[in-house]
């Protein structure tokens, strides 16, 4: 465990360093939820798979998905890896985890806005085709709908693809 809370395996995912991620898979780590992993303590901050996700690594998310990762999971924050993919704008591993089953519209009711909301708003215009495509619920938001917020924040391109999918 590192000094913060986090577990070695989500500080090597988050970094980005491949060979460390797989060498700590071979040797037990827990791919699936480390937040679940009885070494980890309760201020655990995210899992190996959405600190991957949230930087783009590939590789990682690819190793992390094979060994089981809960593609899923949803963190006590209302973040999930598909959230952090596409709030970053993250096109491949946006891709990458909706292929492997990651729910377009999840996230915590009432904590964080959905993937679709998060990537409007930062104007990421092939996430939102992405999650479109994975057929993203255009009205949902804590915060404000996927439309208002491009719309606040100037994302014209963004603006026109959520009208014409129904927004």
């Amino acid at each position: 465990v590192a000094n913060h809370g986090e577990s070695a395996l989500s500080e090597a995912s988050r970094h980005g360093h491949v060979d460390l991620v797989r060498l700590l898979l071979e040797r037990g780590a827990w791919a699936a939820n480390s937040l679940a992993d009885p070494l980890m303590g309760p201020d655990q901050l995210e899992s190996p798979l959405t600190a991957a996700a949230g930087w783009g690594h590939l590789e990682v998310l690819r190793l992390l998905l094979e060994a089981r990762a809960e593609v899923n999971h949803v963190h006590e924050d209302g973040a999930t890896a598909l959230r952090e993919a596409a709030t970053y704008g993250h096109v491949l591993a946006t891709q990458l985890l909706l292929e492997a089953g990651a729910e377009a519209n999840a996230a915590e009711p009432g904590r964080r806005d959905p993937p679709l909301v998060a990537a409007s708003g930062y104007g990421h215009l092939e996430v939102v085709r992405l999650l479109l495509a994975a057929r993203a619920e255009v009205g949902r938001s804590v915060g404000g709908s996927a439309l208002a917020q491009a719309a606040r924040f100037g994302h014209l391109d963004v603006v026109r693809e959520l009208v014409w999918a129904g927004a």
